[in-house]
This record gives C-alpha cells, sequence and structure tokens, in this order.
C-alpha cells in the first residue's frame, strides 16, 4: 500500500491473485471497478483509503472473498454485502 492508487484497472490477468493490499492510497467506491473481476481474490486490505458510501458493490463480486479490512475509511454504514462474507 501507500502509492496514492485513486483506480484499480481489470486485474483478472492475475487468474491466481488471493492476497491484495491496497492500504493507506486514495482509493474511492468508483475505483474500485477492476477488482469485481479477481474471482480468487481472498483477502483484500483496503484501510486507510477514501472508500465512501458509494461504489463498494464491486466488492460484493468478490465470491471468494472471506478476510476484509476496510478501516479508517469515510464509511457511514457497513455495506450490507458484508454479512455474507464467510
Amino acid at each position: 500500500g501507500g502509492r496514492d492508487i485513486n483506480h484499480i484497472e481489470d486485474i483478472s490477468f492475475c487468474v491466481a491473485l488471493r492476497r491484495l493490499d491496497l492500504s493507506k492510497n486514495k482509493l474511492r467506491g468508483e475505483g474500485l471497478s477492476g477488482l469485481q473481476y479477481c474471482k480468487t481474490l481472498t483477502w483484500l486490505a483496503l484501510a486507510h483509503n477514501r472508500l465512501n458510501d458509494d461504489g463498494l458493490e464491486y466488492l460484493s463480486k468478490l465470491e471468494a472473498l472471506s478476510v476484509l479490512n476496510i478501516s479508517f475509511n469515510e464509511l457511514s454504514v457497513i455495506p450490507q454485502f458484508l454479512a455474507t462474507l464467510v
């Protein structure tokens, strides 16, 4: 983390990607759109970004995701889909 990243492109070519740390960047919800294709992702750190209540639906498409760190962001509610994380 910590690279001033504000948007993730489609990185589905990383077919074996299981763990990704994007902490301490400048990501907002719409900047997560490329992650929706990472079907093998099981662990994702998004702490210390600029995430708010919009755009997190991209993460709901990550069916294998079991660990998600979204601490220290600008969220006012916990997204409903988080209840389905294993």
